[in-house]
């Protein structure tokens, strides 16, 4: 399908949002970049959620609506927005969080600066509704870092996104041609399919570019009813994660051969760190190893990319 050149796509799922979407829009329309499209998806909302958006597309031509008639969760959502985005980019935004007024126009000049880049991607704070000068490096609402800037492709990235997903969803600007390539978010996974797609994306030999700029950020909003918030951390979800990764290596043995072995390898010493953090939980020592592992993370993001 032909694309617009230089029009950004913004895809924007919404489900019981519509407290905050007015607010997600309205940082779009402050953007200083203003070729740009909205598709919000609405996911069988039992709120005013239609009724507010169509209220702001009387005013804004930007902004384009589709409600499912039933609810068919994040993964589909945005993969109904995909398949009626018209730009050369594409944007995914949740319905409650928000971007600042010069990212867009900062990661197309990236962009054009730089031919060879897939997935132009900048920093993310987490704030709190009614608190968003209060700005996070965590969605734990604290200073551990969530973000470490490293550029390059597979062989780079892949062990990174192994360990991982070093990249929030709405931090980069993606090229559509590349979403072509890779194909959509898997509709099966219940969580984790953004973690998903951004490795289908490293085994695609994306090539991955952090846009070094203060002015380019977006804001994640931590409340009860979000996703991040409610995500169970816990085993099953991230098994279901590594389950869909081995059978994506395992489609293409020979091409992937390098991937499996360092795939195999890290499930060896998954296995191990899951046996000594139940053993440090149950001794009361599991804050102290958490500190100690995200020191361990921002010494090894630092020398890859002193490299």
């Amino acid at each position: 399908m032909n694309k617009e050149k230089g029009l950004i796509s913004v895809i924007i799922p919404s489900y019981n949002y519509a407290r905050f979407i007015g607010e997600t829009i309205e940082s779009l329309q402050l953007q200083t970049y203003e070729k740009w499209e909205a598709i919000i998806i609405d996911d069988c909302s039992s709120d005013d959620t239609e009724s507010v958006v169509k209220s702001l597309m009387s005013k804004e031509t930007r902004l384009f609506y589709e409600r499912h008639t039933v609810n068919k969760g994040l993964p589909a959502t945005r993969n109904t927005g995909l398949k009626k985005a018209n730009g050369e980019f594409v944007l995914f935004l949740d319905a409650d969080d928000i971007i600042s007024p010069e990212k867009l126009n900062l990661h197309i000049k990236h962009f054009n600066d730089n031919s060879n880049i897939d997935i132009s991607y900048s920093k993310c704070f987490f704030f709190r509704t009614g608190y968003s000068e209060d700005r996070y490096l965590s969605r734990k609402l604290n200073y551990d870092e969530n973000l470490f800037p490293v550029n390059g492709g597979k062989d780079v990235l892949f062990p990174i996104f192994l360990r991982d997903n070093m990249i929030t969803v709405l931090a980069p600007l993606v090229k559509a041609s590349l979403i072509e390539r890779v194909g959509h978010f898997n509709e099966k996974l219940k969580q984790k399919e953004d973690w998903n797609f951004w490795i289908r994306c490293v085994l695609a030999d994306a090539n991955f570019v952090y846009l070094e700029d203060n002015n380019a950020y977006g804001l994640i909003r931590v409340h009860g009813g979000s996703l991040l918030d409610n995500e169970v951390d816990s085993l099953s979800y991230s098994n279901e994660f590594y389950i869909v990764l081995k059978q994506i290596l395992e489609e293409k043995p020979q091409f992937y051969s390098s991937e499996i072995k360092l795939y195999e390898a890290f499930m060896k010493k998954r296995k191990v760190r899951e046996l000594v953090k139940r053993i440090s939980r149950s001794l009361g020592l599991i804050d102290f190893l958490r500190i100690f592992y995200w020191k361990l993370k921002r010494s090894h993001y630092k020398k890859i990319n002193t490299k």
